[in-house]
């Protein structure tokens, strides 16, 4: 009533510098930690890496759920299908096992689902005993803090790690901003998921130096994306944008920082462009020289939009707002259907729907990485609409769901179909949409379950910014957490960032704040599960330990086999392959590292032996097959050495190995 009759409603003050909440902090400590943590080790993609963390967040739910601490609230039946959810696709994951073409790619990834699955179930255990916006705070900040180091990489190169994308990639991706994740894609899909929770915290802060800290954060994270040179990060950036300006509540106030904070964005991404040499990814003084003067730039310009965010938060809380500017809530639907119909006449008036039907045909196109890689100007791929094969490898991931339509083809072992039918001459491991790699491994039930997971989650954060009161807390957090999910399911349509553990666990905390946080004080929600919760979390979280340990040791015990080989200590690389096999009985690596000691000590007769075995656990799995063919040959056995050849080109006809 009060927004109708042209009075505002009654603000809270805040403070210059907020109160210090203990669970609060813990929570926020725990976000912050894990995806710093993740982001700086090569963004979680080492499994190795990944297992250790998912080990380690099980058995605290384990300790947590056998000595009652955990859950810390009771959950409610949103928690528990979300985790069910996940469950279930972890279950049939691992069901995947019986029909997979190769039981060691699928067991590693099981563990890695294990893995997230322990960091979904810890975060859904402790986010509903305090105020969600802990949780999304701590996620902002490690978000903002790898946007500015990523940025510092380029400007201050000499403080950084050397990059050496380009000698593996090609000149071109060394210009491409990697560092933390070693690759640009994931990096700018990263930043642009946190902006959401970003601009959350810049208008909805408790402390004002606070908000004025998150607005000054927003240009870093754009001239992240900038330097990135990622097409799909920066359309990842303006769907972050736009879906939480659409279910944020009081829009207006919101959007005077978002135009604060752009036009800061703007200025900086522009003095960015004027400095070719910066560009080029190469430390040279000129370069050198560029970066010392962006980086006095971008400091003046993120001291100015902090500026600029604290004189908005002082106006709005010293004037009154006109009547006119408060839209009654059961406006809101009529106002948005009437703006999406102007924008619809607007987009058919100008002929976008022929001009998207000619880009899909251009996406459609293969467009070779070498016409990108020659270009002297790599930010010219920005304007660029091909799929640089990405149709191609949806295409095929479809065919192979086509053999097994419910069952798929088994976890993991999409590279061995696209490298038996691949159309496109380029090495994939990953179908570059998550959606259409479930549904070629994990066939229908896979992609339903995963569909449904996400589904649940964006349709509980839609429900509750609907229904939330607008002038409370929850509704904000709730606003940006979906608006985060939502970025991560558009991202997830066209890049692989899901192997990244700490995108993974950003999607994973924002779902959890979804299903269980936000909509009560601190302190409320306390009530201790029943027994048969705690005791399905204990069963769980063992089965999860088993289940993430098993490939975590194979993988290191094989990976020190391989340092001792390539240290010359033949013997003890032999006994730790061995140790790799008798850890996992079905691993083909281990069998292929064997014959590959096995050889390098002259013990041709049983380097055969372990290469014969390799290629009948994975006889779709072109690699072995090509060692045998090289054992065969130097134990002079050239027809058994030609069939193993012949047999590897067969599995992998597009490869260089055999156009010669």
């Amino acid at each position: 009533m009060q927004a109708v009759a042209g009075t505002a409603p009654r603000r809270r003050s805040i403070p210059l510098i907020g109160h210090v909440d203990l669970p609060g902090l813990g929570v926020w400590l725990m976000a912050f930690l894990l995806v710093a943590y993740l982001a700086l080790e090569g963004g979680g993609y080492d499994p190795l890496l990944r297992g250790e963390v998912g080990v380690a967040v099980w058995w605290i739910v384990l300790l947590g759920a056998a000595v009652g601490v955990l859950p810390a609230a009771r959950l409610d039946r949103r928690g528990w299908t979300g985790l069910a959810l996940a469950a279930a696709l972890v279950a049939w994951t691992a069901l995947s096992i019986s029909w997979t073409e190769s039981q060691e790619r699928t067991v590693a990834d099981l563990g890695k689902s294990a893995a997230y699955l322990g960091v979904f179930a810890l975060t859904l255990c402790v986010v509903g005993r305090t105020p969600a916006r802990h949780a999304l705070n701590g996620l902002a900040c490690a978000i903002g803090l790898v946007a500015l180091l990523a940025v510092l990489s380029r400007l201050q190169p000499q403080l950084f790690p050397e990059n050496e994308l380009g000698r593996f990639f090609g000149e071109t991706s060394q210009r491409r901003l990697a560092y933390p994740f070693n690759y640009w894609n994931g990096l700018a899909a990263f930043v642009a998921i946190g902006l959401p929770l970003v601009l959350r915290a810049a208008t909805s802060a408790r402390s004002r130096w606070a908000q004025s800290v998150a607005a000054a954060a927003v240009p870093v994270v754009a001239l992240c994306v900038f330097y990135s040179i990622s097409r799909g990060g920066a359309i990842v950036l303006l769907a972050a944008a736009l879906a939480w300006i659409l279910l944020t509540p009081d829009r207006l106030p919101k959007l005077l920082t978002a135009t604060a904070c752009a036009a800061g964005a703007a200025i900086l991404v522009g003095a960015a462009d004027q400095r070719d040499s910066l560009q080029t990814g190469i430390s040279t003084t000129l370069a050198r020289d560029q970066g010392d003067d962006l980086l006095t730039i971008m400091i003046v310009v993120c001291v100015g939009t902090a500026l600029m965010q604290l004189a908005i938060g002082l106006l709005l809380r010293h004037s009154r707002r006109p009547s006119w500017t408060f839209v009654p809530r059961n406006r809101v639907p009529v106002v948005l259907v009437a703006v999406a119909a102007v924008a619809a006449a607007v987009a058919v008036s100008v002929g976008i729907p022929t001009t998207l039907a000619d880009q899909w045909q251009e996406f459609k196109q293969p467009s070779p990485t070498a016409k990108i890689e020659s270009s002297e100007d790599a930010f010219r791929r920005l304007e660029s609409l091909s799929g640089n094969g990405r149709y191609q490898y949806w295409t095929k991931a479809a065919d192979a769901a086509k053999t097994r339509p419910l069952a798929g083809i088994g976890a993991g072992s999409f590279e061995f179909w696209w490298a038996r039918n691949a159309t496109v001459d380029s090495f994939v491991r990953d179908a570059h949409s998550l959606y259409m790699e479930t549904l070629a491994e994990l066939g229908i039930v896979g992609l339903g379950l995963l569909v449904g997971f996400i589904a649940w989650a964006l349709l509980t954060g839609l429900r509750r910014c609907s229904t939330t009161n607008p002038q409370t807390e929850p509704r904000e957090a709730m606003a940006a957490a979906t608006a985060g999910c939502l970025a991560f399911a558009v991202a997830a349509a066209g890049e692989w960032i899901w192997e990244f553990a700490a995108i993974a666990t950003v999607l994973l905390v924002l779902v959890a704040v979804v299903l269980a946080g936000g909509d009560h004080p601190a302190g409320a929600r306390r009530g201790r599960e029943s027994s048969a919760g705690r005791t399905l979390l204990i069963g769980t979280a063992i089965l999860g330990i088993v289940a993430v340990s098993i490939p975590l040791a194979g993988t290191a015990t094989l990976r020190r086999s391989q340092e001792l080989a390539r240290s010359g200590d033949l013997r003890a690389a032999l006994a730790e392959a061995q140790s790799a096999e008798a850890i996992q009985p079905y691993s083909t690596s281990a069998q292929v590292q064997k014959a590959i000691v096995l050889e390098r000590d002259h013990d041709l007769r049983g380097a055969a032996a372990a290469i014969r075995a390799a290629t009948e656990r994975e006889p779709t799995n072109w690699r072995p097959w090509v060692i045998r063919s090289r054992i065969e040959a130097t134990r002079e056995k050239p027809r058994a050495s030609l069939r193993a050849f012949q047999r590897a080109r067969s599995l992998h006809p597009r490869s260089s190995l055999f156009q010669r």
